[in-house]
């Protein structure tokens, strides 16, 4: 199947990149019975709804050159392994990486991300939405989103982060409306 072979390619590019990287992260978290356009407003509202499944990942980052939109940006490759439990499945996720430059809030560094890919999961991944008309039916690759909020120490060598780890069919592109998953993390990164 030529999705598994674009996972393992994943893999092998993660394996093979790793010295190469310009960040190395770890993250984890549980997932919420949200979608993501709800997120902000259940988050406001203190009404999130956390489930069972857990994740926790590895990622690292390649620093990439901007193209002349995002200039005053910082943009990377990332690569994410991620498991999955209680179901024992592994993901593996490449996006495109946007982050802004750091700025200072209450004598804090902070940068804001965002993340646009793809993410494979091996075996079952029952944990995410299915249809209305097929409420079983799972879907392995889908569209990659991440959210995040970075606080790095005062020399920007590592960081503390929030972020909302996200799959779906994006509306219907990838997968049918309705499909997909949400976890909220937290996570620590290291900067070369």
């Amino acid at each position: 199947m030529i999705f598994k072979k674009i996972a393992q390619i994943i893999i092998l590019l993660f394996i093979c990149n790793i010295s190469n990287a310009d960040s190395l992260s770890i993250f984890g978290g549980k997932s919420m019975d949200s979608n993501l356009i709800d997120f902000p407003k259940k988050a406001a509202e203190g009404n999130l709804d956390v489930e069972r499944y857990k994740i926790i990942a590895l990622a690292y980052q390649q620093s990439t050159k901007p193209p002349s939109i995002f200039n005053k940006l910082n943009t990377n490759i990332e690569y994410i392994y991620a498991r999955h439990s209680p179901d024992h499945v592994n993901e593996t996720a490449l996006a495109y990486n946007v982050t802004s430059p750091s700025f200072n809030i209450l004598s804090t560094n902070v940068r804001l991300g965002v993340s646009v890919g793809l993410s494979y999961v091996y075996g079952e991944p029952t944990f995410e939405d299915g249809t209305k008309n097929e409420p079983n039916k799972k879907y392995r690759l889908l569209n990659y989103n991440a959210y995040e909020i970075s606080l790095l120490d005062d020399n920007e060598q590592s960081s503390i982060f929030l972020r909302i780890h996200h799959r779906s069919g994006v509306y219907g592109l990838i997968a049918p409306e309705h499909v997909g998953s949400n976890f909220i993390t937290a996570g620590f990164r290291y900067y070369f």
